[in-house]
């Protein structure tokens, strides 16, 4: 720099000493007097917009390349008209913990990395971006961080159905169960092979359930809600269990009180596909299909109390126990009412719907606006209730418990059958209570 002013100083003082002796200076004496190169050495005065011109070469020349002493410390503020190279002298060294803001893109480098010009090795650390207004990326981007979302390939999984993806999936579980979050699931299918547990307000989201799936490709719960869980969810994603009539396990569980809801999802396999003893969770749009022929088994086994619209309930390739299968509460005593709006019972089962709930007296159910294919068994319930149903299947067994239908129709002539008494039907069309 003290060049620099030396040089500025000599070049103002001989070109100020021309014109008050009126005699201007030629480019071809300064180039002599000063030692100044110009690009033009023919003769001609030197104007002030041509003075302007060399300072700016000269400052240029100085200034360009930037040589960085190493043990120094540089803070950049402002922003520079182009992009900031880090190079080190004779190929060799690095830069330590860097820094930058967006706009001082490194050359040859991204927005969160610098590449050295030199050809060598990158950076010992990274740039660390701080991202302010709106950023678009060309690149495929992955999100580790920036609670409380976490993309599950940031944290290694591959999901291409091959890796075992468990554990990078629950280290991202793990990384919201406390505080609660969002794991995102980019299409593609993520095999576990144990169980996903989840303590906390933990949402799993794909991008849909035909794109993101989970895999389970063997008898063990694909995931598990612990009763600790308020407002967990899946949606968007598909989760597969194990796809076998051998299968015990459940696909997805819910334990005692947890609030768990389902969106727009598709749950698939295990003995239950989905078993839920929690409550006041909602279950909308989702296609659910177990694969269990035991006796307390089927598509969903509840020994709790929620919602379900618009709510598919089909086999998936096997026959299967039982669409809906009420057994008796998880809490003893506790009243459970389970509400079915607008949804299909439309799979090969023993039965469409099975309720038994050992003492007759906790289970109401409400189906609405719903539609069976195979035998409804009440066996002991506390009252259930069929309105504008769409019965398909002629065996209607009401063992115990209060039954109401009403405004509904039957494909076939269908009569009431068992040993309750408690009835009640009215416009019906071939039902006969």
């Amino acid at each position: 720099m003290r060049r620099i002013f030396l040089s500025f100083v000599a070049l103002l003082a001989l070109v100020s000493y021309g014109y008050a002796q009126g005699t201007p200076k030629t480019k071809a004496q300064l180039n002599t007097e000063v030692g100044v190169d110009f690009a033009d050495n023919t003769t001609g005065a030197i104007t002030p917009a041509l003075l302007r011109a060399v300072i700016n070469d000269i400052v240029a020349s100085y200034l360009d390349p930037l040589t960085i002493i190493a043990g120094a410390n540089i803070t950049i503020t402002g922003s520079l008209p182009g992009g900031l190279t880090i190079a080190a002298a004779g190929g060799g060294g690095s830069v330590a913990n860097p820094t930058a803001t967006i706009g001082l893109t490194p050359v040859n480098g991204s927005a969160s990395s610098a590449t050295r010009s030199d050809g060598a090795p990158p950076l010992s650390q990274a740039i660390t971006p701080v991202w302010t207004g709106i950023h678009a990326f060309t690149n495929d981007a992955r999100f580790k961080n920036g609670e409380p979302w976490a993309d599950v390939k940031a944290w290694g999984a591959v999901c291409n159905n091959v890796t075992d993806d468990t554990a990078a999936i629950q280290s991202a579980i793990a990384s919201m169960n406390a505080g609660g979050g969002t794991v995102y699931f980019p299409p593609g299918a993520c095999k576990i092979t144990s169980t996903l547990f989840i303590t906390g307000s933990v949402c799993l989201v794909g991008t849909n359930a035909n794109a993101s799936s989970i895999q389970a490709q063997a008898d063990f719960p694909a995931i598990d809600f612990s009763a600790a869980v308020s407002y967990g969810c899946i949606e968007k994603l598909s989760v597969f269990g194990y796809v076998n009539n051998a299968a015990t396990n459940p696909t997805v569980f819910v334990h005692a009180n947890a609030v768990v809801n389902m969106r727009d999802c598709r749950i698939w396999g295990g003995g239950a596909a989905l078993y839920t003893l929690g409550v006041d969770g909602v279950i909308e749009n989702c296609f659910i299909g177990g694969a269990g022929t035991g006796p307390a088994s089927g598509s969903i086994v509840s020994q709790g109390a929620n919602w379900y619209v618009r709510v598919k309930v089909d086999t998936v390739g096997v026959s299967t126990t039982s669409g809906f299968y009420q057994a008796n509460p998880a809490v003893p005593g506790t009243i459970l009412e389970n509400h079915f709006v607008q949804c299909d019972f439309s799979g090969s089962y023993t039965y469409s719907v099975k309720v038994d709930d050992a003492a007759g007296n906790s289970a109401i159910m409400v189906f609405d606006g719903s539609v069976f294919n195979s035998p409804i068994n009440i066996a002991n319930a506390k009252w259930v209730a069929f309105n504008s149903a769409e019965i398909g299947n002629t065996t209607l067994v009401h063992g115990a418990g209060a039954l109401t239908i009403g405004n509904s129709f039957a494909f076939s002539a269908t009569t009431v059958s068992g040993a309750g008494v408690d009835r009640h039907c009215a416009n019906n069309k071939n039902i006969t209570c």
